[in-house]
């Protein structure tokens, strides 16, 4: 569904037939691990492959894989190849366009501690993330 999605805007832009800012960023942020994985990359340093998946639990590679590829379409991250001694790395870090995300999501994560802290609720959850 939320490829459907993604691709008619993509369609509509193509053919000019687009006027929904709302609709444009719903759709770059639609899917599961999205903002998480802005979140993460907002301290600046490049994150490889393999620690998303520590930090994202039960995440499978197919589903990370398409995550990323979708943000690396959308400008908001870089993908780096490199070489370490015998050893292939990628690493992921944001692009100067997806830095202009992080006032909104900082925002919105203020927001949500702000709701918990209205509906006196307190959180037991633990992510694995070093960093809220």
């Amino acid at each position: 569904m939320q490829e459907d999605i993604r691709q008619k805007v993509k369609e509509r832009i193509q053919s000019g037939d687009f006027d929904c800012a709302k609709e444009l960023t719903m759709s770059m942020f639609m899917g599961k691990h999205k903002l998480f994985i802005l979140w993460e990359l907002r301290k600046g340093n490049p994150i490889h492959f393999n620690e998303f998946t520590r930090l994202i639990p039960n995440v499978s590679r197919k589903v990370l894989t398409n995550q990323l590829n979708e943000l690396i379409q959308d400008n908001m991250i870089k993908k780096k190849d490199y070489d370490e001694g015998n050893v292939k790395r990628v690493s992921y870090e944001l692009t100067q366009t997806g830095k202009t995300i992080m006032p909104i999501l900082e925002a919105m994560y203020q927001w949500g501690e702000n709701r918990i802290e209205e509906l006196k609720i307190s959180p037991n959850y633990q992510t694995n993330s070093s960093e809220n």
